[in-house]
């Protein structure tokens, strides 16, 4: 089947191509920037959603499409994300593509999050026209690379100790990247609508925190306040993530909002599927940005070690 990754260059979609490719899929990895080739798993495909003579020639011949796109780095992501979630659908529709994978998020309780209404907002766009689409609502992704993740460990490790208001109890079900792309994989297999993709243990936000911490190898301690709004909380977060500053902005607004599974979701139709737990998650994260970070540390060494030679 042919299929086509919409975000395919972004942290999910990355891991997601080359685990299609196995599956026996032809992989077309949209990306905004006007380029073509090959990358793992894929073919590099124009397929910029603010111009839809590219989205149209990359949907040619597509029968299964992934929606992975956010437009945290901008303003006025809300309106763009649903905007631009329609008026894929519609494209998609016309081109004959008979399924939507959409990867959004779980609906909170006890509070709002513009960028969480945001993803269920882009889950309804995208099945307006009647397109089948399958909504993969997902909580934090644990992997290297993301910017939920990055948050995460950054203000587990940067820090010697952080400010606990309440709110820091607030339930979450984060779940591993590895998981994630599995049950993307399988999700031509799931009936339309949306279903719940969860970690398989649920903890607050501070124990996120806490255990991340520890399998760092660095003490984090808390320090209890009664009162720390999540407004203040979202605008003092990039002083400590390297997380760009309005994705950390918004996931930090979020930390302190209960985000569970209130129906089955992926699992309950689909058992055999992996099941990765927190600690593995993290630790496997870990290890991958410590990868990561070597080579551009190396390079900073040589640029220190072996500096440029000035000539004339």
């Amino acid at each position: 089947m042919r299929a086509l990754i919409v975000g395919g260059t972004g942290f999910v979609g990355r891991a997601l191509a080359p685990a299609l490719a196995r599956a026996g899929h032809e992989v077309r990895v949209g990306t905004r920037a006007a380029r073509s080739g090959a990358v793992v798993g894929g073919t590099l495909v124009r397929c910029d959603l603010d111009d839809e003579d590219s989205v149209r020639g990359a949907l040619d011949g597509v029968e299964l499409a992934y929606f992975l796109v956010h437009g945290l780095r901008r303003a006025d992501f809300s309106s763009w994300e649903t905007a631009t979630a329609a008026r894929f659908a519609h494209a998609a529709r016309a081109a004959g593509v008979r399924r939507v994978v959409y990867l959004g998020g779980l609906e909170p309780a006890g509070g709002r999050s513009a960028h969480l209404e945001s993803r269920l907002a882009t889950g309804r766009a995208l099945a307006s026209t009647g397109l089948e689409v399958v909504e993969l609502r997902a909580p934090v992704v644990i992997g290297a690379g993301g910017e939920s993740w990055r948050l995460a460990r950054d203000l587990a490790v940067r820090a010697p100790a952080l400010l606990a208001p309440p709110w820091l109890a607030a339930r979450q079900q984060p779940v591993a990247l590895a998981d994630v792309v599995a049950a993307l994989v399988a999700a031509p297999r799931l009936p339309p609508g949306a279903h719940a993709l969860i970690g398989p243990e649920e903890m607050s936000a501070r124990e996120i925190l806490r255990r991340t911490a520890v399998l760092a190898g660095h003490e984090l301690r808390f320090l209890p306040v009664p009162a720390f709004s999540r407004r203040l909380a979202g605008r003092l977060a990039p002083l400590l993530t390297r997380a760009h500053v309005d994705v950390a902005r918004a996931l930090a607004t979020g930390l302190g909002l209960d985000v569970v599974a209130t129906q089955p979701g992926v699992f309950a139709h689909l058992p055999e599927l992996p099941r990765t737990s927190f600690d593995q998650a993290v630790a496997l994260a870990l290890h991958e940005d410590r990868v990561a970070a070597a080579p551009a540390l190396y390079e900073a060494l040589l640029r220190v070690l072996l500096p440029a030679r000035r000539t004339g």
